[in-house]
């Protein structure tokens, strides 16, 4: 289920003097994409119409215990329920039109949503004293560096360092957590043959000795220590090289994914978000459903309830991504 507020056109007044009306300083558009017992995937695109700035804050309260847990196109601090996202460095600099896409993740989730923000410490439903053009061409929020050209062939290496992969489980029918895996890599060639390799000893759940027993009666990594997801999106590069800074598609694709010796189809929605001239934001649009017995990990399962004296795991188990692309320019200037 998604749900979404929008402050749009909040606060329109007219000026004690001269009658000349003013707009609001930032409109935000806040909505939950998918939720699961324990966590959520949250989506804020914000409009920003005062002057000038060559860094920007964004601030608001979460109405319940949410913790956010990873994040993209910010930084972001949090104190109790008071969160404050910052730029990422190559979207800092804003004016009047320009447009920010972020999203993250949280734990703890309450279903709710803020519904006031602020905009480098003042409300966004504060007014603006001089309204200004949204549309202006020289909009900032194209946060591509002049030098940098359009990368539209040779490869794109994944960025591992800001990717993030998750997986839930499920036990005891209503005990849900959300686990990681840490190692992962990637690269889409110039002739779209998209691949993403986990490293499956990198699993993740916060606990050791539950690392150590997925590796060794799950995923069997000293025989199975890679899974590898594949992607043919050869009919879809000349969309996607046509793509601006800031303007995102979402696509049903089929990927196959290679796990514990098995090679199976997994259908998968994807929204891909150009973010500047030399980078690409490949997402789930929606949990991805892995099924342990598509993968001859059935046995594991068992083994792992019988080790940990639990009546029951779930046997499907969704998955979250978010995966940074950047062009390789040394594979652009070989001729």
């Amino acid at each position: 289920m998604k749900f979404k507020h929008s402050l749009l056109s909040v606060l329109l007044s007219v000026a004690a003097s001269g009658g000349a009306l003013a707009g609001p300083l930032c409109e935000v558009d806040y909505s939950i994409q998918h939720s699961w017992p324990t966590g959520a995937t949250h989506r804020v695109n914000v409009s920003y119409y005062g002057p000038d700035a060559d860094a920007w804050t964004l601030g608001w309260s979460f109405p319940g215990q949410e913790k956010i847990e990873s994040i993209y196109n910010a930084t972001a601090s949090q104190d109790g329920a008071t969160v404050l996202l910052q730029s990422a460095g190559w979207n800092s600099r804003i004016s009047s039109g320009s447009r920010l896409n972020l999203g993250f993740n949280v734990s703890q989730p309450s279903g709710a949503i803020p519904t006031s923000f602020s905009m480098n410490g003042k409300p966004c439903a504060g007014s603006v004293d001089e309204p200004t053009d949204p549309t202006d061409p020289t909009d900032p929020t194209d946060p591509t560096d002049p030098t940098d050209p359009p990368a539209t062939t040779g490869n794109w290496q994944l960025d591992a360092t800001q990717s993030y992969l998750n997986f839930v489980s499920t036990k005891k029918l209503n005990l849900v957590e959300t686990h990681r895996f840490d190692g992962l890599s990637g690269s889409i060639s110039e002739t779209g043959e998209a691949t993403l390799v986990i490293d499956m000893a990198s699993a993740n759940t916060g606990i050791a000795i539950r690392d150590q027993r997925l590796d060794e009666l799950l995923f069997e990594v000293a025989q199975f220590p890679r899974a590898v997801v594949t992607l043919d999106l050869e009919d879809q590069l000349a969309p996607l090289q046509a793509m601006v800074p800031g303007e995102s598609m979402t696509r049903d694709v089929t990927a196959q994914l290679e796990l514990h010796g098995q090679t199976k189809a997994v259908p998968a929605k994807l929204r891909i978000q150009r973010l500047t001239n030399t980078r690409f934001l490949v997402q789930s649009a929606s949990p991805v459903i892995i099924k342990a017995d598509d993968f001859d990990l059935g046995a594991g399962v068992d083994a792992l309830k019988q080790v940990a004296s639990l009546t029951s795991i779930s046997t499907a188990v969704p998955v979250d991504f978010a995966l940074f692309f950047d062009a390789d320019y040394a594979t652009l200037t070989e001729e």
